[in-house]
C-alpha cells in the first residue's frame, strides 16, 4: 500500500527559469543518487544480519520489496564494475540493460550450416556481435570499425545468406517487415535468412508474414550476452525463422535439437511455391 508520508514536501517555484533549473539539476543527480542508494542497500543488508532483510525493508524503506532492492543493488554493482552508466534499475526488467542481445554461438553456427556458408550480411549488428556472427558485411547503429554503414533500416539489403537478430525494441517490427520485403525483392534482394526473435513476437501483427516460413520454437532458455558483458535469458524465450523455405529440411535437421519445428505449409515434399527459382531466377 502506498504511504503518502514518504513523499517529500515540494514547494512551488515562482518562475519558469527556476523550474527549468531544478529539473536540470534533478536530471544530473538522478543516476548518482540511484548509484549511492544501491551501494547503501548493499551496506545495510550486510549489517542487518541473516533472515532480517525483508523486515528491515518493510520497516525502513517501505517502497522497496526484497526483489526491487535486489535489482538496485545488482545495478550499482554493475555500474561499479563497468565504470559506466547503465539504464536505471527501475527500467532493467523491461530492457535487461540493453536492447542489444548477442546471439549465442551455438545458434549462429546452426544458422550458418542451414544457409550453407558464411553470412554475407547482418543488417543490425556491431563490431562486438560480429566477432561471433562473422558476417562479411554488417550495418550498425552508429559508426564502428568494420561497419558497412549505419542504420540498417535505411540501407538496401543484398545477401545470398543473411543472419538477423534485430534489436528487441520498438523498431523490431520494422526490421522484420524489411526482412520479408527484401526476400520478396520489393526493396532489397535477400535469397535466404535466419531471423532470431522471441516468442512474444509471434503475437504481433507485423509477424504475420513470417508464418509462411518454418519456425523453431525453442524449448530451453538461451543465455544472450549484452554489451556490458552480462548474460540474460529472455523471459519470452526464443524463436528462429527460416526465411528460406527451399532449405526447410536442413533447418529442421539443425534446429530440432533446440525445440519444436512448426510450419503451417509443411508436407512431405515441401510446398513447391516456395522455391529459390520461383523467387530469384536471376539471383547471383
Amino acid at each position: 500500500m502506498f504511504d503518502p508520508a514518504i513523499l517529500p514536501i515540494v514547494l512551488p517555484l515562482d518562475t519558469l527559469e527556476e523550474i527549468t533549473a531544478d529539473i536540470q539539476s534533478l536530471m544530473r543527480t538522478r543516476r548518482e543518487n540511484n548509484y549511492i542508494l544501491g551501494l547503501r542497500l548493499i551496506e545495510a543488508k550486510e549489517k542487518v544480519g541473516h533472515g532480517k532483510w525483508e523486515a528491515y525493508l518493510a520497516e525502513n524503506v517501505r517502497i522497496f520489496d526484497k526483489r526491487t532492492a535486489q535489482r538496485w543493488m545488482k545495478w550499482a554493482r554493475r555500474v561499479q564494475a563497468n565504470e559506466t552508466w547503465l539504464p536505471d534499475p527501475d527500467e532493467s526488467d523491461k530492457v535487461s540493460f540493453s536492447d542489444e542481445w548477442y546471439t549465442p554461438i551455438e545458434v549462429v553456427d546452426a544458422a550458418r550450416r542451414v544457409l550453407g556458408g558464411r553470412f554475407n550480411l547482418d543488417p543490425a549488428s556491431c563490431t562486438e556481435a560480429n566477432k561471433i556472427v562473422d558476417a562479411e558485411r554488417f550495418f550498425s547503429l552508429r559508426p564502428e570499425p568494420g561497419s558497412a554503414g549505419i542504420d540498417g533500416l535505411n540501407q538496401r539489403w543484398e545477401a545470398e545468406r543473411m543472419f538477423h537478430n534485430p534489436p528487441w525494441c520498438k523498431d523490431t517490427g520494422r526490421f522484420v517487415e524489411k526482412v520479408y520485403s527484401s526476400f520478396r525483392q520489393r526493396d532489397g534482394n535477400v535469397y535466404s535468412a535466419i531471423v532470431i526473435l522471441n516468442r512474444g513476437h509471434l503475437a504481433m501483427p507485423w509477424f504475420a508474414p513470417m508464418l509462411a516460413f518454418p519456425i523453431c520454437i525453442f524449448n530451453r532458455d538461451l543465455r544472450y550476452r549484452t554489451p556490458g558483458g552480462t548474460k540474460h535469458s529472455p523471459k519470452q524465450g526464443t524463436i528462429a525463422v527460416c526465411v528460406a523455405p527451399q532449405l526447410w529440411r536442413r533447418f529442421k535437421e539443425e534446429f530440432s535439437p533446440f525445440g519444436r519445428i512448426v510450419w503451417m505449409d509443411e508436407d512431405e515434399e515441401g510446398p513447391p511455391q516456395f522455391t529459390s527459382a520461383d523467387y530469384y531466377p536471376d539471383f547471383k
